[in-house]
């Protein structure tokens, strides 16, 4: 069993909310690893029979689906577009956005959590260090890796801001869009949340692959419980106005042909003023 259709960033941008909400679904079988980055060179080399061991509990659900944001970090990862297209044909793809200095801001957050760069690293600074950072928040730069893969109709855009305000209209389009029936979503589990906390000698990524072999409920209360041991504030990162307007101007005609390919008109929602990031 290979999953038809896969949730493939972007990174901070609500997937994880997405792919457990979507694993509450009768006729919806999520891959329990999240993130199991397959067709990625990471775990390229441990085979189909691996990945495919990953779906053994999906039999008899309509829509089987995986989630890996690392799908969607080129250029510094660029492998996987070809190899999903080689390996499960024309599937659906679910990317999720947000606003791209928010979505920056949160992985910048999520990059000290983990210790990717050092805490006492700028924003600006850490955005040369660390490419991925900004290139995670070019959209359309890297939806365009897969369009010579797929076609544009394989592809639902789901926005942050919208699921947070409108969830059972937000996610009906997603029921829709994966072919199974519509059901009420009374409130979204917000989860991977980078909240205000470090954790100095434990952490959720060193425990995650212990908390597959525990019924869900017990994952989240894990997940809770893990993220309240030793902690230490990280405080969000003070933008310079001239940084982020520098920012907006670079992505730009990224945002713009993300609303075209997506059909909405996502300055207005972000609230970006063109006229003054030029």
């Amino acid at each position: 069993m290979l999953p038809n259709f896969l949730i493939v960033g972007a990174e901070k941008a609500g997937t994880t909310t997405l792919w457990a909400t979507l694993d509450e679904h009768p006729d919806v079988s999520m891959c329990a690893r999240k993130e199991p980055r397959f067709f990625t060179d990471q775990n390229w080399h441990r085979g189909l029979a691996w990945y495919e061991s990953l779906f053994s509990e999906a039999d008899n659900c309509t829509a089987i689906g995986e989630a890996s944001t690392a799908y969607t970090w080129a250029p510094e990862s660029n492998e996987a577009p070809a190899r999903i297209r080689d390996c499960l044909g024309d599937i659906k793809y679910l990317y999720c956005v947000r606003h791209p200095i928010e979505r920056m801001i949160s992985h910048y957050r999520h990059a000290v959590l983990y210790r990717w760069i050092p805490a006492a690293t700028s924003f600006e600074d850490a955005i040369r260090i660390k490419p991925a950072l900004y290139n995670c928040s070019r959209y359309y730069y890297q939806i365009e890796q897969y369009l010579p893969y797929t076609e544009p109709e394989q592809w639902h855009v789901v926005v942050l801001e919208q699921i947070v305000e409108r969830p059972n209209e937000v996610m009906g389009q997603v029921f829709d869009f994966l072919g199974v029936h519509r059901r009420a979503v009374e409130s979204l589990y917000a989860q991977n949340v980078t909240d205000d906390k470090v954790q100095p000698w434990l952490s959720v990524d060193r425990l995650r692959p212990y908390g597959y072999f525990l019924p869900k409920p017990m994952r989240r209360w894990g997940k809770w419980a893990v993220e309240s041991f030793g902690h230490k504030k990280i405080a969000k990162p003070t933008i310079d106005e001239r940084v982020r307007d520098d920012l907006l101007t670079r992505l730009m005609p990224d945002i713009e042909a993300m609303a075209r390919f997506c059909g909405q008109d996502l300055l207005a929602l972000w609230q970006i003023d063109a006229h003054t990031t030029v």
